[in-house]
């Protein structure tokens, strides 16, 4: 039985398959929960100043002031991508007793996708493929290769 899945999702049209996919494979009968998370790469210091356009003026409150800007801005696009991937499984959990919940985080994406699923204890990971061959794929390091050979438990990547 499958009643929690954990799908990872980047706005591109393999990761809404994968939503879509992860919704359809969770149990039918019991409460269930699907959880769909965007990770974020948080602005470093220096690319938020380069993207400033160097010099700021009114010191390090107007910098701290920018640098929550920019990560509210990261939020609410993330936010977006999870709601149209919510979306996109709706009709699918329509008369299922399945919780969706949606999650923007900020780090590595493997990293943070493994280590969540294994200390929320989800029955499986569900990730979009960018498509890349199995050797590009390891010399990109991509996220589903990374979380492929990291989770302790199952891992659907959905082209």
């Amino acid at each position: 039985m499958i009643n929690r899945v954990l799908a990872g999702v980047d706005g591109s049209p393999n990761s809404l398959r994968a939503v879509r996919t992860a919704a359809d494979v969770l149990d039918r009968e019991l409460q269930g929960t699907l959880t769909l998370v965007y990770v974020a790469k948080a602005p470093t210091a220096l690319e938020w100043f380069q993207g400033a356009g160097g010099l700021v003026q009114g010191g390090i409150e107007e910098v701290e002031k920018r640098e929550r800007e920019a990560v509210e801005a990261v939020t609410r696009e993330g936010q977006k991508m999870l709601e149209e991937a919510r979306s996109t499984c709706l009709d699918i959990l329509k008369d299922r007793p399945v919780r969706i919940e949606t999650l923007v985080l900020f780090g590595d994406p493997a990293q943070l996708i493994t280590e969540y699923a294994g200390e929320k204890k989800y029955d499986m990971i569900a990730l979009g493929s960018r498509g890349t061959s199995p050797l590009r794929g390891v010399l990109l390091g991509s996220v589903s290769y990374k979380v492929l050979n990291s989770a302790h438990c199952p891992v659907l990547i959905v082209k």
